[in-house]
């Protein structure tokens, strides 16, 4: 799973990469509309995330035939949405972009990045659950494959995309593309493991029985997705706030970003990968197996998010050296590294305790828990500390930190009380 976050990363670091040596102006809006992108995104993690924690306690459980059922209704569901939301936010495309405050040519390139990734939506819905299966039965080696293939094809038809003079917004345009045609080749890749590897979707055989499934998937993955939008939504409204400090503060903070995100590579993989581990304890009722586990691994992510946030934070100019020349950017940086260190360290803790949390179905408590944060903290903070007090980017990055922070505690304090313990039962009874 590190390896497959890995490469799911390179798709976003090579195309800023590409970009910047072609338009700043293009980076500010790929990477503002981004952020939009990964919002409807948490619509298919909603299901996935719902379908692949079911999944994980009834295999552990060992009922076979429910989980095939949950795999059948997951597709179906991520169809379905997938379809609405690419019809609506293609042709509501210019109305969702404004409201990232984005004006005059970033707007124009916004808006044709936005509508031709948001018309491949149906791709990377299905693609979504069928890689939180193949997780579920353990064959995270195949996911990575498919996350290899998506991002070399990605690269190389970004690469070709700027290897020919062009508009800009035909620039933009193909690195829509690129990104789609990835996105496809992963799917097909994806279907052609689960059909190898005999993953079988078995079709629920009643209306009743699939409203029930339904209800189960939609029980376990909205809040664990709210959870995560909250943190989501304040990197959009961080953005939208963004334009009002300048143009440069928007490219810094794509750029500061891509770069960031390798920070916590390591933390975010294990948890993840622990999420399915603590559904399958759960599911089996080892639940002591499960605490061990968690305190193992809250002390492998601290350390090795320290050591790539200090690596970061030493190699901060030539890594912004590849995107950018602009000096101001480069004066942002050292308070933006600097703060990182808080939020690493943070984030390490609640990667591992919400991730079970949420593996063990846990998860309506800290869904309340982390949208108060991300609000409170994330864009509360961001417009107090970027807008009001004026510290600009850096204060955008320590409000994240700070969310971090409370995400940590919340998380910690809701996995000693114990209640994730009784989810599972209270479930499947």
């Amino acid at each position: 799973m590190l390896f497959e976050t890995v490469f799911n990363n390179l798709i976003s670091t090579v195309n800023t990469t590409v970009l910047s040596g072609c338009s700043e102006t293009g980076v500010a809006a790929t990477g503002s509309v981004g952020t939009v992108i990964n919002m409807l995104i948490l619509a298919f993690t909603a299901l996935s995330v719902g379908a692949s924690i079911a999944i994980s306690n009834y295999l552990g459980a060992k009922e076979w035939k429910t989980a095939r059922e949950l795999v059948f209704v997951g597709v179906v569901l991520c169809i379905g949405i997938g379809a609405l939301l690419s019809i609506v936010c293609f042709f509501a495309a210019g109305g969702i972009v404004s409201l990232l405050h984005l004006e005059g040519e970033v707007y124009v390139l916004a808006v044709a990045y936005f509508k031709i990734r948001v018309a491949a939506l149906i791709i990377a819905a299905l693609q979504s659950v069928l890689l939180a299966v193949l997780r579920c039965y353990g064959y995270t080696r195949h996911t990575v494959y498919a996350g290899v293939l998506q991002s070399v094809v990605n690269t190389g038809l970004s690469i070709l995309a700027v290897a020919f003079p062009t508009t800009t917004v035909a620039v933009v345009q193909k690195i829509a593309l690129a990104a789609v045609c990835g996105q496809l080749c992963g799917l097909l890749l994806t279907l052609f493991f689960c059909k190898r590897l005999n993953i079988r979707a078995c079709r629920v055989q009643s209306a009743h029985a699939f409203r029930m499934l339904t209800a189960t998937v939609l029980r376990l993955g909205v809040p664990a997705a709210l959870s995560g939008g909250s943190y989501t939504f304040s990197q959009v409204m961080r953005s939208s706030m963004a334009p009002l400090i300048s143009l440069a503060a928007v490219s810094a903070t794509v750029y500061y970003n891509n770069i960031l995100c390798y920070a916590y590579i390591i933390s975010y993989s294990l948890g993840s990968a622990n999420s399915i581990f603590t559904g399958r304890l759960c599911g089996a009722g080892e639940f002591d197996h499960a605490e061990r586990v968690n305190r193992l691994l809250v002390k492998c992510t601290a350390v090795a998010n320290f050591l790539l946030s200090l690596l970061l934070f030493l190699f901060r100019r030539p890594l912004l050296s590849i995107y950018t020349d602009n000096p101001q950017i480069f004066a942002w940086a050292t308070a933006v590294f600097a703060i990182d260190f808080v939020a690493e360290g943070a984030r390490a803790v609640s990667h591992i305790y919400e991730y079970s949390l949420r593996g063990a179905g846990d998860v309506r408590c800290m869904m309340i828990a982390m949208i108060v944060s991300g609000w409170l903290c994330g864009v509360g903070g961001a417009y107090f500390f970027g807008i009001r007090l004026q510290m600009g980017v850096a204060g955008f990055f320590l409000a994240t930190a700070l969310d971090e922070v409370c995400r940590a505690v919340l998380s910690v304090w809701r996995w000693r009380t114990g209640k994730w313990k009784t989810i599972f039962a209270a479930k499947a009874a």
